[in-house]
């Protein structure tokens, strides 16, 4: 079993590397880097609760958009903000390989002109 966050606190699941951790008085969170497999370095923040530091990688936002408009440079910016890693595609082929590469935690598709991009069609595909 995984060592408790504090005393009476959650337990992070067996075999889970990372968890969304509540704030909690005395906690530290830090911003770091690492290389991944593929040497790439990728933001990871480190939540200390005592002498206990976990890593909490940083979510990956795929943004489907078949033009760059206010909506999409908006939603952009806000994960920016949120230090999130944003990705943008506005091609429908693309979105599936592009997932299938980064496993994004969220994908955000603009249904708003069905005929540009079938957005019920792209999620049976997902």
């Amino acid at each position: 079993a995984a060592p408790p966050l504090s005393s009476g606190g959650p337990r992070l699941p067996q075999g889970q590397k990372t968890a969304a951790l509540p704030r909690a008085r005395g906690a530290g969170f830090l911003e770091s880097e690492f290389r991944d497999g593929s040497g790439k370095k990728v933001a990871v923040a480190d939540v200390q609760f005592g002498p206990m530091r976990f890593h909490q990688d940083q979510l990956q936002v795929l943004l489907v958009f078949t033009k760059e408009d206010n909506q999409c440079n908006g939603f952009c910016r806000a994960c920016e903000k949120a230090g999130f890693k944003c990705t943008v595609t506005k091609e429908a082929q693309a979105v599936l390989a592009c997932f299938l590469d980064k496993h994004h935690d969220i994908i955000i598709i603009d249904h708003r002109n069905p005929r540009q991009l079938d957005a019920e069609a792209l999620c049976r595909g997902m």
